[in-house]
């Protein structure tokens, strides 16, 4: 649950930062897709469907977290020993930084 949370919180920060929206949209779509067929995620994309469908009514996925961890890691935002990449983040955080400067 927290790696989705995290997921959630960098695409956030990344819209928020004033990155081109298609741009992130397209960027999580590539990892997801390049997660979901790897074979050590072991997430079937029908049953995943199926849990985004029910807004999470349905059965969720039995490795949902290893799928979260993937793109996480696929988008450059969590380092293969599993930390947060700040360097990523605080760029990120800087370009929304200067996109809305501080007012008096």
């Amino acid at each position: 649950m927290k790696v989705v949370i995290a997921l959630t919180i960098f695409v956030v920060l990344a819209a928020g930062a004033a990155i081109d929206k298609e741009q992130v949209q397209q960027k999580m779509r590539a990892g997801s897709e390049k997660c979901l067929n790897h074979p050590a995620v072991g997430v079937d994309k029908d049953e995943l469907k199926t849990y985004r469908e029910s807004k999470g009514q349905a059965p969720k996925p039995a490795n949902l977290n290893k799928l979260s961890m993937c793109i996480l890691k696929e988008n450059g935002w969590l380092k293969d020993d599993n930390t947060i990449n700040t360097s990523e983040v605080k760029q990120i955080l800087e370009l929304g930084a200067h996109d809305h400067p501080k007012t008096g």
